[in-house]
């Protein structure tokens, strides 16, 4: 895990501009650097030393003709390594950098398939004059891009690509989506710089160093692997076996983010007896805890006896929320949405006072295995469609026992995800302080983007594009900022197919979501993990940060140029809660880079 940069360019580009560019992510590996200048192609590498740490990882990382700057893990680097080695690459390093470049020495265009893990990274390939830029499957570990001067940058966050003289004019159509219909990071390619964007995830971008032309080559996509093809729960239990046992590789300590919800604690379950018969200890768990416990705390504590984890907790300090929002602004370079992101960043902080570089994360659950109340109504439409009136019925009925859905709430659902007209009726009377041109377009893309028929199509989407993205974009920033790398087991691509290759009813049965995940964990952890009805979650103290965001909103608005031009209103105080987070972060945003820029 580290932080990459770099360039494609005109021979003006220099070394002291790409250490310039590493010096702002060298939070994402302080533990070496290193860069290299080829013909107009410059890579940097800051490393955080996880596989091993001799000084053989070193980066970039030189293989004849070829050299690599890697940010990322590649989970199955020892199955490949023996498939290399029977056909003849030796290796100098017990690390995985080196079997990317001989898996790619093998196998030539397309190798990224072969590759099980999280990445980004940029290969130079100097015998055929390319530059191979590519990222993960599902966009795990970003790369971001950027044209400036006939020079084509590349990082692994934002402000390196500021740095160089990029402009950091704001995307105003992402920014409106995302006051709008709240979705964010759901346009792989684009941010909410106008003039930079990212590699796709799933995708390489070759780059023909001499003219500097690009292709965009997809070599993962996610609805063809799954097209026409079912799995079972056993499918699925047996992958996410695996996925735990690979992703516990490290020659670091591993922890576990523990929220106490089912997704954490059956990674926590899964995780204990192999990490305890590996390393004679028990797993650190890290909770993060309110001031007033309206929190999981109770029921990870619960796992935490079951298992025998070292638990750590950690609390989040009477702090100045602005203060504390303009640090996450400068960690996440983009919008977060809520205020989730902050509490993860304290579990991040526990993490990093107990010394940890990893931590098990349980990003990818909810969508994969249709965890979401809203994905009830999915369901039960496309059973009504399918005419299986009574299993409708009865899905509903349980839903509401099962669930904290009321039978007056799961209807208001279903009306709002289910009917178009009513979904954009709602957003565009929430969206009444924005321009009318700006609704109207967000409203648009909104339906382009969600167009899709039943359970199959709806989390494709929210997999690829409307959800999970800016959750695993938040992940890494909040990690990264600590130099701590995170792990999301349920997104490895084989644990996330067989979860959408599975029919709804192993998915959605008897009331309860994630069905086949509480298989798995019922064998592993008491019932009153695997089966209760209330999610909690981490409950922010919203009540006494609207306060300060509302004077701060107050004292901003007039200044603002970007509210000028999305919002029809002269003051702020008429937002609406979200609405009023929402344009918090817009302003923190400009204040950071339009107004620092000038």
């Amino acid at each position: 895990m580290c932080g990459i940069a770099g360039f494609v360019g005109p021979v003006a580009a220099t070394l002291p501009q790409l250490d310039r560019m590493l010096g702002l992510i060298a939070h994402r590996g302080p533990d070496d650097s290193g860069s290299l200048l080829h013909d107009g192609v410059a890579l940097g590498h800051r490393r955080l030393a996880i596989l091993d740490l001799s000084p053989a990882g070193h980066q970039p990382m030189e293989r004849g003709p070829l050299v690599l700057s890697f940010n990322g893990e590649i989970y199955n680097y020892v199955e490949l390594r023996e498939e290399l080695r029977a056909c003849g690459h030796t290796f100098a390093s017990d690390s995985d950098s080196e079997v990317i470049l001989a898996a790619y020495q093998q196998w030539g265009e397309g190798f990224e398939r072969r590759l099980r893990g999280m990445w980004a990274f940029a290969l130079l390939d100097r015998f055929r004059g390319l530059l191979l830029l590519s990222r993960d499957r599902f966009g795990i570990k970003p790369l971001h891009l950027a044209w400036h001067e006939k020079t084509l940058y590349f990082a692994s966050e934002i402000k390196p690509l500021l740095a160089v003289g990029v402009s950091s004019d704001p995307d105003l159509e992402m920014w409106a989506d995302l006051l709008v219909t709240s979705m964010l990071d759901h346009v792989p390619d684009r941010t909410y710089f106008k003039h930079v964007s990212s590699v796709p995830p799933g995708c390489t971008l070759v780059v023909d160093i001499a003219t500097r032309h690009k292709t965009l080559r997809p070599y993962y996509v996610l609805k063809d692997v799954v097209e026409g093809q079912t799995s079972t729960p056993e499918a699925y239990e047996a992958a996410l076996q695996e996925s735990i046992r690979i992703h516990l590789r490290s020659d670091v300590p591993v922890g576990v983010c523990l929220s106490g919800g089912l997704d954490s604690s059956t990674i926590a379950a899964l995780a204990s007896p192999i990490y305890r018969a590996e390393n004679g200890s028990p797993i650190l768990a890290i909770t993060a805890r309110s001031h007033d416990h309206r929190d999981e705390g109770a029921y990870a504590e619960k796992v935490v006896q079951s298992l025998g984890l070292d638990w750590h907790q950690v609390m989040p300090h009477d702090e100045d929320f602005i203060a504390l929002a303009r640090c996450m602004v400068e960690i996440q370079e983009q919008p977060m949405g809520s205020t989730s992101a902050i509490m993860e960043q304290m579990v991040m902080r526990g993490a990093s006072e107990r010394g940890l570089k990893v931590l098990l994360d349980g990003q990818g659950a909810d969508e994969t295995m249709l965890g979401y109340e809203r994905y009830y109504t999915y369901a039960l439409s496309q059973w009504f469609r399918q005419g299986r009136w009574s299993q409708a019925a009865k899905e509903a009925w349980l839903a509401v026992r099962h669930s904290r859905l009321s039978a007056r709430s799961l209807f208001l659902y279903y009306l709002y995800f289910q009917v178009p007209g009513v979904r954009s009726r709602v957003l565009a009377n929430r969206s009444g302080v924005v321009h009318a041109e700006v609704v109207g377009d967000a409203l648009a893309r909104l339906e382009r983007v969600v167009q899709h028929q039943g359970v199959h199509g709806m989390q494709l989407s929210q997999v690829t594009s409307v959800q999970l993205p800016h959750q695993l974009r938040c992940s890494d920033r909040n990690a990264m900022a600590l130099s701590i790398e995170t792990r999301v087991p349920y997104v490895d691509h084989r644990v996330v197919e067989e979860a959408i290759k599975m029919p709804v009813g192993f998915k959605i049965k008897d009331g309860y979501t994630k069905y086949a995940l509480r298989l798995v964990s019922d064998k592993l952890l008491p019932p009153e993990i695997t089966w209760r009805r209330n999610k909690v979650g981490f409950e922010a103290p919203v009540d006494y940060w609207n306060r300060e965001v509302r004077a701060f909103l107050s004292e901003q608005w007039a200044s603002s140029r970007m509210a000028r031009e999305l919002f029809s209103i002269a003051s702020p105080d008429s937002l609406s809660g979200a609405m009023s987070y929402a344009a918090l972060e817009m302003l923190l945003w400009e204040e950071r880079f339009m107004r620092s820029s000038a």
